[in-house]
C-alpha cells in the first residue's frame, strides 16, 4: 500500500466532516467551552 493510500485509509473512520457555526465569536467560544473542542478560524484575503 503506497503511503498515500495509507494515510487516506487511516483517516476514514474519523471523518465526519465540518460542522460550521453561524454566530458570532463569544458564541464559537461558548460551544467549544462546552464541547472541549478547538476552534478552527479560517481568514481570506486578495491581497
Amino acid at each position: 500500500m503506497t503511503p498515500i493510500a495509507l494515510l487516506l485509509a487511516a483517516s476514514l473512520p474519523a471523518a465526519e466532516g465540518v460542522k460550521f457555526l453561524e454566530g458570532t465569536f463569544d458564541d464559537a467560544l461558548q460551544a467549544a467551552s462546552k464541547t472541549e473542542k478547538l476552534i478552527f478560524v479560517d481568514f481570506y484575503t486578495d491581497t
